[in-house]
């Protein structure tokens, strides 16, 4: 193992625990990431590369990958052949999972490396009580909370903050590799078949099937509900075998629920499976879909793990954080040079803006999405 990124954020220590993780016959590798389900989706970038790197240096048979994430984010990484076991904690269960992994250590040998990619309290004080080398892999938090507070494209350029910022996927990817590599999710034939019968009826390759995604953590993610309305109905009425798939999770069944009382066209061409859904059904249903519109949220990461075509929608944050590489087949909804833009890392419940007007969704115009998606579905199709 020669090769190794040295990361932009890294400092002279990082560096040098790279380089041991070079120099070193590591073979037992713990990484580490709680949550969100998103950014846990994105781990796997992380895995799938630092397999590839063993694999290329003929070494894959030696290396152990070993996962500790929440509960109930463990579901990320079933069927997943390159990880040897994943632990799993709550927040408030920090020495019973550090005496979990001891106790594993002591069976089964002790950990030589982990890989921090939460980089919080609780990943820190895991790896010190665990008395293991760990590599932190900065997360760019203090970059991010400039682009927020700052959005004069002058000071932007005097501090570097477009040029620098990597994404995820780069990051995650070129730590191990010269190249970049997508996230990867499992699925059982068992699973699929699931899919196929209890959550998509009669699913058949020949329609075209399309993905609505509304869900999001923060309310000011979502679009609002008039357009969701008004798109599906110009959608189901441009038959031509489309099959629309409304997607949500629990905390979306009452606002999806007014979607689906003001939809006239409700047949089997329409399919509501908001709150409907476990992780794992989830995934296996988005990796039937032929294309995904969505909020920046889970689904986005989703929809890319399984290489579908996504339309996203962008309002408070912003793709330059890094969290979505954009690929050849999506397109990114968003209203550039909206003075308050990107007003939050994650969202908030409602807008801060002056007047709360949620311009940065309000103004994505229905039509643009409708005509998008229709030549996607054309060109695809």
């Amino acid at each position: 193992m020669q090769n190794y990124l040295k990361l932009k954020t890294a400092s002279k220590k990082k560096d040098k625990n790279l380089k041991y993780f070079v120099q070193k016959n590591v073979k037992k590798i713990l990484i580490i990431r709680f949550s969100s389900l998103g950014d846990v989706i994105l781990s796997t970038i992380f895995i799938e590369a630092l397999f590839e790197k063993y694999k290329l240096d003929k070494n894959e048979k030696n290396l152990e990958i070993f996962v500790l994430t929440k509960t109930p984010y463990d579901a990320v990484f079933a069927n997943n052949p390159n990880i040897k076991k994943v632990f799993t904690t709550e927040s408030k269960e920090i020495f019973k999972t550090i005496k979990i992994i001891k106790k594993f250590q002591k069976e089964f040998g002790k950990i030589d490396l982990i890989f921090d990619l939460s980089f919080n309290l609780k990943s820190i004080l895991i790896s010190l009580f665990l008395n293991t080398k760990t590599i932190r892999i900065s997360k760019n938090i203090i970059k991010r909370r400039i682009l927020i507070l700052v959005h004069s494209k002058k000071i932007k350029n005097l501090l570097k903050i477009n040029n620098n910022f990597i994404s995820i996927k780069q990051k995650y990817s070129q730590t191990f590799l010269p190249y970049k590599i997508n996230s990867k999710l499992y699925l059982s034939d068992k699973e699929l078949s699931f899919a196929k019968f209890s959550k998509i009826a009669n699913y058949n390759e020949q329609n075209f099937y399309i993905g609505i995604n509304t869900s999001a953590n923060w309310d000011t993610k979502k679009w609002i509900i008039e357009n969701y309305i008004e798109l599906i109905q110009k959608l189901l009425k441009n038959k031509n075998k489309n099959k629309i798939v409304l997607l949500g999770g629990q905390k979306e069944i009452l606002f999806n629920k007014k979607i689906v009382e003001k939809i006239d066209f409700k047949d089997e061409n329409f399919i509501d499976l908001t709150g409907k859904t476990t992780i794992r059904e989830l995934f296996a249903v988005v990796s039937l879909l032929n294309l995904v519109f969505t909020t920046d949220s889970a689904i986005l990461h989703i929809s890319q793990s399984f290489n579908k075509p996504t339309l996203a929608i962008f309002g408070p944050t912003v793709s330059e954080f890094g969290f979505w590489d954009k690929g050849e087949n999506d397109f990114l909804f968003e209203i550039q040079n909206l003075a308050c833009r990107p007003c939050s890392l994650h969202g908030t419940k409602t807008c801060p803006a002056k007047y709360s007007h949620h311009d940065c969704m309000k103004k994505i115009d229905v039509s643009d999405v409708y005509k998008k998606i229709v030549h996607f579905a054309n060109t695809i199709f």
